[in-house]
């Protein structure tokens, strides 16, 4: 990868282990990492999780 902003469609989502602060551990997808001003990487991560469709139907997995 590389520093920098890419365009949504060049997006490749890499599987990448993440540990939350409570020990569990779930696989995210890293879409982009980008070096700030300062040096260090922000990177953009979707993390799986659910949310109530705006019909209040139920439950559906979303990132």
């Amino acid at each position: 990868m590389t520093s920098g902003e890419s365009s949504p469609g060049a997006l490749i989502h890499v599987p990448v282990r993440v540990v939350l602060p409570d020990g569990q551990e779930l696989v995210a997808r890293l879409y982009a990492r980008v070096q700030t001003a300062n040096g260090s990487w922000d990177y953009d991560v979707g993390m799986p999780s659910y949310r109530n469709p705006e019909n209040g139907a139920g439950v559906e997995a979303t990132e």
